[in-house]
């Protein structure tokens, strides 16, 4: 199957698909400045036409900029034909796992050209309880500040 044309309405749905993890809603293609607000999220990089050639994702909390880093760190062989990076930002506390389901979600849906590996599916239970831990986690490590 061929890989999606990210029009405007394929953007809308990819974004929808982070569920309550999105934390913003971005109208297009983002820029340098854009991209580096965002410390975790999903990016997707996009020839002059709109096809879809990757799907990747980054998680770092407690890194400026990690949507921005992220894409450069491909080889340029992988990022050459990439003309637009079109970023799914999500909560900083959204765990690992879940960024991961999230991006494989949409590797489900935009069908790259160029992503090789599949992420396993989680479950809707599953991604619950990823929440939960991480809220838990996050309200222990606030708890110990002073």
């Amino acid at each position: 199957m061929a890989p999606k044309i990210l029009t405007p309405a394929v953007y809308a749905r990819a974004l929808l698909m982070a569920g309550v993890d999105l934390l913003d809603e971005p109208d297009g293609p983002m820029d340098d400045a854009v991209l580096a607000q965002y410390r975790v999220g999903i990016y997707i990089g996009c020839d002059f036409a709109g096809e879809v050639h990757y799907v990747g994702s980054v998680c770092r909390p407690d890194q400026e900029g990690g949507l921005l880093k992220r894409p450069s760190e491909h080889d340029r062989d992988r990022r050459g034909a990439w003309r637009s990076i079109w970023g799914v930002p999500l909560r900083e506390t959204t765990p690992r796992a879940l960024v991961h389901a999230i991006e494989g979600d949409l590797i489900d849906y935009l069908r790259p050209r160029h992503n090789l590996k599949r992420h396993a599916p989680i479950s809707l239970a599953q991604r619950d309880v990823l929440r939960l831990a991480a809220r838990e986690l996050d309200t222990l490590r606030h708890a110990d500040m002073p």
